[in-house]
């Protein structure tokens, strides 16, 4: 496996290339789509890096106690909020409350595609690139625990399991990092599809529809 990842990995040029076509270098907005404008609207920070010629991407866990996806593995962010000018203000300040990550230290490259939750949140991509030796801090108000996976496994089917829930079809990936077991799933994991289909210009081993 390692051996396909080094095969494969682009540049940090080509990256930010690929991103900032394929999302025709959209400055992320501080207005919704008119379609959407009635949803509430919320942003989460997509924090990637560069380690050993791989692209990783981190994670956290919520914190048990959350009222909303305790225990889940999530990307740093949440709703919007008053003092927030934009979408990328609203993934920065979580990202520095949730996991003490400084905004001067990300990279923001692009906006993602626009996910809609099945409860009518509006949830937006912020893209960016962060320092590969962050150590995120934590408030454990919120995360319990970080973690950082190679963004290739998100295309692969070694990790990949796919569920149906309520009619929603949830794809599923299972991570065993320093004797952990981790699961990210639904949102999180279309969005980490999404991306890597991007960054890598390759679709799954599995069945995806995605929304590029």
């Amino acid at each position: 496996m390692s051996w396909i990842r080094k095969q494969i990995m682009p540049c940090k040029e080509i990256i930010l290339g690929r991103l900032a076509t394929t999302y025709n270098n959209e400055v992320v907005s501080s207005e919704p789509k008119p379609a959407n404008n009635y949803l509430k609207r919320a942003a989460v920070l997509i924090p990637l890096f560069l380690k050993n010629g791989e692209v990783y991407v981190l994670l956290t866990v919520r914190a048990k106690n959350m009222r909303s996806y305790g225990g889940d593995v999530a990307f740093p962010g949440g709703m919007r909020d008053k003092c927030d000018e934009d979408d990328v203000d609203t993934a920065t300040r979580e990202a520095w409350e949730e996991i003490g990550l400084p905004k001067h230290d990300i990279e923001i490259i692009s906006q993602g595609p626009v996910f809609i939750t099945k409860t009518n949140i509006m949830v937006i991509p912020v893209i960016g690139f962060i320092p590969n030796n962050f150590k995120p801090n934590l408030n454990v108000d919120e995360v319990e625990d970080s973690f950082c996976v190679p963004l290739l496994d998100f295309l692969k089917t070694d990790k990949h399991c796919h569920r149906i829930i309520d009619r929603y079809h949830l794809h599923e990936f299972t991570h065993n990092i320093r004797n952990k077991t981790y699961k990210t799933w639904g949102l999180t994991a279309a969005i980490c599809i999404n991306i890597a289909t991007v960054v890598f210009n390759q679709k799954p081993d599995f069945y995806f529809k995605s929304k590029l």
